[in-house]
Formats: structure tokens, C-alpha cells, sequence
């Protein structure tokens, strides 16, 4: 079994162990017995301290019946994740810690590495520092696409050979980032803002 299939097997455990929690509180009154077993669900799913707890809160204030416990919680994570991102990219760069990381993860052929290159043609434009890291070490044409890209917009790429280890990878692009003092201009940047 791959890692994929690994990723979805725990998932659907995941998400059928959220569900028989939330069949539980199906008929209950969100008392504070009820409240507390969702809150223990959510946990258990991993979806994290500060998120659960933003959500209880917010379920607590809409005091949702049992039956509409499903409906409130999917309201209410919707409206979480609409509200995420407040601030653009280029100001949560600016504004972040030095070196600033993204990571880009997601199924082949969907588009990441030419969102990539557009991002770091954007924050370049923008007077940033980009360095590209091509940890996508499977795929053998991963990492010249990259390359490409790299040359395009003028943007240096850290790469190894195939088949690599990705996270060495990404501590090479990290310590080269690091070592050439990428983000020194964005506190020069920050400086400069109204």
C-alpha cells in the first residue's frame, strides 16, 4: 500500500470516527454533556486546539439543537476557513518569520508547479527573494518542469538528483535561504511601508 492509499485509509478512519460522534449527539440537546463529547470528537480528529476551540465558541453562540449539531458545525467550519485568509500573501511574507516557507503539496498533474511559478513571479515582481525548491524528487520530470520555470522568471532553483530524499531537499533550500540571507530585504521592506 502506498502512502496515498495510507493517506486515505486514515482519513476515512478519521472521518468515520468524527461521524459516529456526531450520530451520538443525533436527538441530544447541545447541553453542556453534549458539548463536551463534541468538542472530545473534534480533538480526536485532529483538526487542532485554537480551530476546535474557535468552533466550540462559535457553536456555543449559534446554541444549536442536537439535530442541527452536522449543520452548524459545517457552517461554522465554512465560515472558518472563508475567513483564513485575511491578509495577502505577499504582506503575511513581509510581515512573517525570514526565511518565509510555503509548501505546495498535492496530486499529480493538477497545476502546483506552474501556481508555483506564477506565486514566485508575483512575489518577485513584488521586490521579494525567491528560491524555489524542487522536492518532488520522484517524479523525474518534477524537477526539471521546475527548473524551467526557475529560468523563466529569473528565479534560482535548489535541486538534487531523482529519487533524492525530499526533506533533504528542502533543508538544503532552507539553509541556502538561510546562508544568503534571504528575507533580509524584507524587514528593509517593512521598514520602507506607510
Amino acid at each position: 500500500m502506498g502512502w496515498i492509499e495510507r493517506l486515505q485509509d486514515g482519513l476515512a478512519k478519521t472521518r468515520t470516527a468524527l461521524s459516529r460522534s456526531l450520530d451520538r449527539l443525533t436527538g441530544r440537546t447541545l447541553d453542556p454533556a453534549a458539548q463536551e463529547e463534541l468538542e472530545a470528537a473534534l480533538l480526536a480528529s485532529d483538526i487542532g486546539v485554537r480551530t476546535v476551540s474557535k468552533l466550540m465558541d462559535r457553536i456555543r453562540e449559534v446554541g444549536a439543537a442536537a439535530g442541527d449539531v452536522r449543520a452548524v458545525l459545517r457552517t461554522v467550519v465554512l465560515d472558518t476557513l472563508r475567513g483564513g485568509q485575511r491578509e495577502p500573501i505577499d504582506r503575511q511574507i513581509k510581515n512573517g518569520p525570514k526565511p518565509f516557507v510555503l509548501l505546495a503539496v498535492g496530486v499529480n498533474g493538477v497545476g502546483k508547479t506552474t501556481t508555483v511559478a506564477k506565486l514566485a513571479q508575483r512575489l518577485k515582481q513584488g521586490g521579494l527573494t525567491v528560491l524555489l525548491v524542487a522536492a518532488d524528487t520522484f517524479r523525474a520530470a518534477a524537477i526539471e518542469q521546475l527548473e524551467q520555470w526557475g529560468g523563466r522568471i529569473g528565479v534560482e532553483v535548489i535541486r538534487h538528483k531523482q529519487g533524492a530524499d525530499p526533506s533533504a531537499v528542502v533543508f538544503d533550500g532552507v539553509a541556502a535561504a538561510k546562508a544568503r540571507g534571504d528575507g533580509e530585504n524584507l524587514d528593509e521592506a517593512k521598514a520602507s511601508e506607510p
